[in-house]
């Protein structure tokens, strides 16, 4: 912070100011100030005149897992992610938290956003269903003995 401006060099989004925004980031995750932290990344997302920044997205993802707020994560990866290619993001995708999370609603919403009927229509069967997620353990309906 107390750097010369001259020894200061660029970054890139959304670490684009790289000491304050490391101090941000670094800070979120030690628990100071955690929702402005996440304000501040989160307007890095918006911030290009020309459309949303996948990268910036992708970091507010990742810091709101790091802080456990997964729902608070898939509501940012729907927003600004859905239409990604998720073989290129740094961060899981909108259908891995949705499923993570047990959400198929929002599994179907991201394939219905996607135009993906296969996606989508799993989502709605698993959502009717409600299938157990990945590394919960299936419950018996009958009562233990």
């Amino acid at each position: 912070k107390r750097l010369s401006p001259a020894l200061q060099y660029p970054g890139h989004a959304p670490f684009d100011a790289v000491y304050f925004d490391v101090d941000v980031y670094l800070g979120a995750l030690l628990g100071d100030d955690v929702d402005r932290a996440v304000d501040h990344f989160r307007a890095k997302i918006t911030a290009d005149a020309d459309g949303p920044d996948p990268l910036s997205a992708a970091v507010v993802v990742k810091l709101l897992l790091r802080l456990n707020r997964p729902a608070d994560a898939l509501r940012i990866a729907q927003e600004f992610l859905a239409m990604e290619d998720e073989r290129g993001l740094p961060c899981p995708s909108p259908f891995e938290l949705a499923t993570q999370l047990g959400d198929y609603a929002a599994f179907a919403e991201t394939a219905r956003r996607r135009r993906d009927p296969v996606h989508y229509l799993a989502g709605l069967i698993a959502e009717k269903t409600k299938m157990p997620t990945p590394g919960r353990a299936l419950t018996n309906s009958r009562p233990s003995r």
